[in-house]
């Protein structure tokens, strides 16, 4: 899994943030293209699309067709080259539903030469993409006490079927015919490449806020925690200086912490145990020898599933949420090659490890 994305729903446009300011793109020609890059996010009411992680550039084309009753989106990436639909009803409760592959210049679906493509019993014609799109809906929908769904393949047509040996098996899976291919708040989209997550209008009103983020880490910080060896104050970094402070070794305040244990403490280049394991050190507090790494707070509010305090930290890769959120992300199962599954954080895409997620702890000010 190469990247993530966030999704929301309500508006037919889309405004792109970026280095150079904002634009706002209104979906009014048949196709707009959009050049992508690690720091640019797109985001409307309609739809929010906040890129994670990547290594280069990618080329996301976005095909709009207007109908009288409905909006669809024909959405081809082009670093993973794949390609699906979303429908989108234009009045309440603005449904949405994924179908796999998407139209060519000729506006005719077309797949690969190695998909697999059968007649159904009412004689339409269905198929699967090369690679398949993956859905899995959680169970509860997007909140905090949310269990993570089933994975399910979709059709050309919007069938859903069980998944296949493999991604890319010329055999389709079971149809499931009590289950529909209706996104719902959380569903999460897998393109053999790229992670999607579906928010819907309605759940982000109840999520927490950029703002909300901040006024959380600004809560963390006024409380003063210190390093409990060098007794010096630790702090966040503020969104727009965190990209600053990752340029540099070394940020003075910059708050570090043992995975294996949770204690927190101020950046020091003592205590490893070997020369072979840069990272592996030994906790002064507890002697417990782990990962030792930064602490980053996670900044997209679309990933939370509640407004709690950040206790709680990703391992390998140190990004801090919430417990609820932690242990969310924790426990979904995400598809990775070709038919192997695992855990990643959602702000980086990192592959999780261990107890994939550890309770932070902070010592306060001393005076």
């Amino acid at each position: 899994m190469g990247s993530w994305w966030c999704w929301g729903t309500m508006d037919p446009s889309l405004m792109v943030t970026g280095a150079a300011g904002k634009a706002d793109l209104p979906f009014i020609n048949d196709q707009e293209q959009v050049e992508l890059n690690p720091a640019l996010s797109m985001s409307s009411p309609l739809l929010k699309l906040q890129r994670q992680s990547a290594q280069k550039a990618t080329t996301a084309s976005l095909t709009h067709y207007p109908e009288p009753r409905q909006l669809l989106w024909n959405i081809f990436m082009t670093e993973i080259q794949t390609c699906f639909r979303i429908v989108c009803d234009r009045n309440p409760p603005y449904t949405a539903r994924i179908f796999a592959a998407g139209f060519d210049s000729s506006k005719n679906i077309f797949l690969g030469e190695k998909a697999a493509k059968w007649k159904n019993p009412d004689g339409h014609m269905d198929g699967l993409t090369t690679n398949g799109v993956l859905v899995m809906h959680p169970k509860g929908g997007f909140t905090e006490e949310s269990k993570p769904g089933v994975w399910r393949e979709i059709s050309v047509c919007g069938d859903v079927y069980t998944l296949r040996e493999t991604r890319s098996a010329q055999h389709r899976g079971k149809l499931v015919e009590n289950e529909t291919n209706v996104l719902q708040d959380g569903s999460l989209i897998d393109l053999c490449g790229a992670t999607l997550l579906w928010r819907t209008a309605d759940g982000l009103l109840h999520s927490p806020t950029q703002k909300h983020i901040e006024a959380l880490r600004q809560e963390i910080n006024a409380a003063r925690p210190q390093c409990p060896v060098g007794f010096n104050t630790l702090a966040f970094p503020s969104m727009t200086r965190k990209d600053v402070v990752k340029k540099k070794d070394v940020e003075e305040k910059q708050p570090w912490a043992y995975l294996s244990c949770g204690h927190v403490h101020g950046y020091h280049n003592w205590g490893h145990r070997s020369d072979a394991e840069v990272n592996e050190r030994e906790c002064p507090m507890c002697r417990t020898v782990g990962r030792y790494v930064p602490l980053w707070l996670g900044c997209e509010a679309g990933f939370y599933v509640d407004a709690g305090p950040p206790t709680h930290a990703f391992t390998p890769c140190g990004h801090v949420c919430s417990e609820k959120t932690a242990k969310y992300w924790a426990q979904i199962p995400l598809p990775h090659g070709t038919h192997a599954f695992h855990a990643a954080c959602p702000f980086c895409a990192t592959q999780l490890t261990g107890d994939n997620c550890v309770k932070l702890i902070f010592q306060g000010p001393i005076d």
